[in-house]
């Protein structure tokens, strides 16, 4: 799993670039590259996603939030409590 941090460098933008395209603060990006923020935001992490869109599945293991599209597969099911297990063990929550 690759993190924040690398996935950014790695597409060779900068703290400034993120967080114009994301709508973030650089200052929030630099917190959570460093794993400060204990519980960041859904809607920060779903901005960091859509962006790295590649890399959906990583940010969201790294910050431990569920995929939007992982979510709604639950609440609009009827799953079994190993059903349910199973997808967040596969979302990697």
């Amino acid at each position: 799993m690759k993190k924040l941090k690398e996935i950014r460098e790695e597409a060779g933008i900068t703290q400034e670039r993120l967080a114009e395209h994301t709508g973030l603060s650089r200052t929030l990006i630099s917190a959570y590259e460093l794993e400060t923020v204990e519980s960041p935001k859904f809607k920060s992490v779903e901005a960091l996603a859509n962006y790295f869109h590649g890399y959906r599945d990583d940010i969201h293991k790294q910050f431990k939030r569920i995929p939007r599209d992982v979510f709604f597969q639950l609440v609009d099911s009827k799953l079994s409590f190993d059903e349910v297990r199973a997808i967040l063990n596969k979302a990697g929550v």
